[in-house]
């Protein structure tokens, strides 16, 4: 009797085969992103809420990150290890909640407290989306693999039409300077910033190379785009924090990664000067006496020296010294309307701190300085255990000297959306740190070099036969 080959499987809906299935889970994030990257500042429309203009790819992460926290009100298990995130968006939380309070005492009027309370709220979503998304995803390291060969397209991006001028800036916004070239720039980040996000991306890239998790031709083209965007800024900072990452691989890495790390970081960095200082000049990498930033500094210590004991827990409050964001947005040219430098007593103040470190010491006391030192702790400590794990050492590396940026500009509280990715970089590596339990390490390999998926589940060292307590 001829019997009929029955097939009970489960078919798969037709979108599988026509979108990848991570694409499912992520594709809120990835259409945001583009808006971040690709939509030009000029064709970005500005809203006027409660009559505070906003920018809408910045004000629509609140309400993108309340609807992203709503699940997690509902209790369910969760895959990464309690704790994994070290308290970080609970301090930002508290934190922001401070500055906006802090417009209380700081003397500003009410449109002037408004505008700084909205910044606050979006630094908070900035860096709670952040951790949403990375919790959200089910392979992080995958995620993370996406993000930096985006990144990178969008970077090689932003170069080409600074280096070769290919029109896809309007005629308005080109500036030309002492660099010899347009400094590279995009929608994402400035010319002066753009090193906060391209260091823990470029660290990330090299990390996935050597461990050969990503193919060595993809990661040393995304190493090279983020280092040639990188050393397109023409930001001191940014050389400087780059030489740092090299010199922290050098002394943290292990075995070959170690060399393999220093010999592909010099070659495709000096590959990447060659390439842009055949044309940009070195005049503004000189340095030519005080700069603004240096007698604003002056000025600041004057201010801070006649304070009492009380004022100095409290911090002057959010806006007292640098109210900002309306400066910024409504002052139009802030060289042309004298906007930019403030003259006082005690000497000149820009328009903004430049200075992350700057503001939250000196405008929120205590409570800024705790989250500052909150912060260099955790990144600290994460880059101490990647060595002894001997696992993500190059990525935490990029990280841990990311967070010293926000000594040379103002990052965290100005720009939400560059922010947010650089936030991603940071819970990215907390939660693939947390899935390898020193613990378990100890039992599964003696020397400190067992290996764990993203999920947690433990894999054999080194591709070496898993060893068990008995065994």
């Amino acid at each position: 009797m001829a019997t009929a080959n029955v097939s009970f499987a489960i078919s798969r809906p037709a979108y599988d085969n026509l979108w990848p299935r991570w694409l499912a889970a992520e594709w809120v994030f990835w259409l945001v992103f583009a808006t971040w990257t690709v939509l030009p500042s000029t064709r970005t429309p500005w809203w006027t809420i409660a009559g505070l203009p906003v920018k809408s790819t910045d004000f629509l992460l609140l309400p993108l990150c309340v609807l992203s926290l709503l699940p997690r009100l509902v209790p369910r298990a969760n895959r990464l290890p309690a704790g994994w995130h070290r308290s970080l968006p609970a301090a930002l939380g508290l934190l922001t909640l401070w500055g906006a309070v802090s417009t209380l005492w700081s003397g500003s009027d009410g449109r002037h407290a408004f505008a700084m309370t909205y910044c606050m709220a979006a630094t908070m979503a900035s860096g709670l989306y952040g951790y949403v998304v990375i919790s959200s995803v089910p392979d992080i390291r995958a995620f993370l693999r996406r993000l930096v060969v985006a990144l990178s397209a969008v970077s090689l991006l932003y170069t080409a039409q600074s280096f070769l001028g290919l029109g896809l800036r309007d005629a308005a916004a080109v500036t030309l300077n002492d660099f010899g070239i347009e400094r590279v720039r995009g929608p994402l980040f400035e010319a002066s910033t753009g090193y906060f996000l391209l260091i823990p991306a470029m660290a990330f890239a090299l990390e996935e190379t050597l461990k050969r998790r990503l193919k060595p031709l993809l990661g040393t083209a995304c190493v090279f785009c983020l280092a040639v965007t990188l050393l397109g800024l023409g930001a001191r900072a940014g050389y400087g924090l780059l030489a740092a990452f090299v010199l922290v691989c050098a002394m943290f890495a292990k075995g070959s990664q170690r060399y393999a790390a220093i010999a592909i970081l010099l070659a495709i960095s000096g590959l990447s000067a060659g390439v842009i200082f055949s044309k940009a000049k070195t005049n503004r990498l000189e340095m030519k006496g005080k700069d603004g930033r240096t007698l604003m500094h002056e000025a600041v210590a004057g201010i801070v020296s006649e304070r009492s004991f009380a004022q100095l827990l409290t911090g002057s409050g959010l806006g007292s010294l640098w109210p900002w964001y309306l400066t910024e947005v409504e002052g139009g040219d802030l060289y042309t309307a004298g906007l930019y430098v403030r003259h006082t007593r005690y000497g000149i103040l820009l328009y903004h701190p430049h200075s992350t470190v700057l503001d939250l010491c000196v405008e929120l006391g205590l409570p800024g300085l705790l989250f500052v030192a909150a912060l260099g702790t955790v990144l600290g400590g994460s880059l101490r255990r990647a060595r002894a794990l001997d696992e993500y050492t190059i990525f935490a590396a990029g990280v841990a000297i990311s967070v010293f940026s926000i000594g040379f500009d103002l990052f965290l509280v100005r720009r939400p959306t560059r922010d947010c990715v650089w936030w991603i970089f940071v819970f990215g590596l907390l939660s693939l740190e947390s899935t390898c339990d020193a613990d378990a390490v100890a039992v599964l390999c003696p020397y400190g070099r067992g290996r764990f998926d993203a999920s947690g589940t433990p894999g054999p060292p080194d591709g070496r036969a898993s060893t068990t307590p008995g065994g």
